[in-house]
């Protein structure tokens, strides 16, 4: 029947959709990350270079496992391949540190506020050096902001982020 034809389409297009998420995980050095120098809002966050297929963070099709991955291979970027002419990445193509106070100060209203949910507190991994040392030391899951504790936080949040600190120490 045509529903059932109609479903078949949804189920490929849906698997289909996972294996792109899959090979962007797999290679991430053969897709272009333009997360944060879309030229439009429509404009897809990832294209791969080959043959120019797009992926959206947030389409209904992505697959639940993709920012957490996506956060897992940031140092596997931020270093280049063996004989890669290529400069190395940085984390700041990846999370954009942003310069504006107002909306520096509403993202740390929003982690420092009643649901914080959503954020990935990645202080004590770079103490490790698991990440980067240019890694912001919070990150948004899905929209992949950072937030980072220097001059560019406010007093009041640093001042916060103690208190909760010692409180589960």
């Amino acid at each position: 029947t045509k529903l059932m034809e109609i479903e078949d389409k949804l189920a490929t297009s849906s698997s289909s959709k996972e294996h792109l998420w899959q090979d962007l995980i797999d290679s991430p050095r053969e897709w272009e990350d333009f997360r944060t120098k879309k030229p439009t809002p429509r404009f897809p966050d990832f294209k791969r270079k080959a043959d120019g297929v797009g992926l959206w963070l947030d389409s209904k099709g992505m697959p639940d496992w993709v920012a957490t991955k996506l956060m897992e291979i940031e140092n596997k970027l931020a270093i280049p391949e063996v004989g890669n002419s290529r400069e190395p990445l940085q984390s700041l193509d990846f999370f954009p540190k942003l310069t504006d106070p107002t909306a520096v100060e509403s993202l740390w209203k929003e982690l420092l506020g009643p649901d914080e949910n959503g954020w990935l507190d990645c202080r004590e991994s770079k103490k490790l050096g698991s990440y980067h040392p240019g890694h912001p030391d919070f990150i948004k899951d899905h929209t992949r902001q950072g937030l980072w504790c220097d001059d560019t936080a406010p007093e009041w949040a640093i001042e916060k982020l103690k208190q909760l600190d010692a409180k589960n120490v």
